[in-house]
């Protein structure tokens, strides 16, 4: 009697005769879709679903099994974009990936926060900080068998918030009254207008 057992999905270039089971027979014929094959490990195997057939042979006795496998192939990734990659915040970040293969998911990380599972998610708004941030803006693409991370870094710089005080609250008649910048933002330049 023949009788073996595969896994019903394997992953392109897998050794699968590790997992191959079977009875006692003194042969074993192997064939793939109908024609004659050489014994496990079939690593070689296009994706697509494929039938495996087991011949086992004791004396001048003959018996077959069928089996059917489907072959995953490992995704090709044909496009990843974050844009832009820096500006000023409130800062809209548009992301998009695409690719071909079985079975894909999309995880899409802001730093280490899933903030979507769609292959183009909503535009992400990256908020206001007191100085430069930068933001790591990560996707993990698995298909079953395995994955692919890409990542890429954004910088938002922060709006200034003029802001001024003085080096002191209470000050004599006469006295030079001290003004200091206390925007912030990390502005690049200041313009002081005094009223005159």
């Amino acid at each position: 009697m023949a009788i073996f057992a595969i896994p019903d999905t394997i992953c392109a270039g897998d050794d699968i005769s590790k997992d191959v089971s079977s009875a006692m027979a003194d042969q074993t014929e192997w064939r793939i879709d109908g024609s004659p094959s050489g014994p496990p490990p079939f690593e070689n195997l296009a994706a697509g679903d494929h039938l495996i057939e087991m011949v086992a042979i004791v004396g001048e006795c003959r018996d077959s099994s069928t089996q059917s496998v489907n072959v995953t192939q490992p995704p090709a990734i044909t496009a990843f974009s974050v844009s832009p990659l820096e500006g000023c915040a409130i800062l809209g970040v548009v992301l998009s990936a695409s690719g071909t293969g079985d079975n894909l998911s999309f995880e899409w990380f802001l730093d280490d926060s899933l903030v979507s599972t769609s292959s183009t998610p909503d535009t992400l708004f990256l908020g206001q900080g007191f100085t430069d941030t930068t933001y790591t803006i990560g996707l993990q693409i698995g298909y079953g068998c395995g994955g692919e991370d890409l990542s890429e870094i954004v910088t938002v710089f922060p709006q200034p918030i003029a802001n001024f005080g003085t080096d002191s609250l209470v000050y004599c008649s006469g006295e030079a009254v001290r003004f200091m910048d206390a925007s912030l933002g990390n502005p690049d330049t200041l313009k002081w207008d005094f009223g005159r």
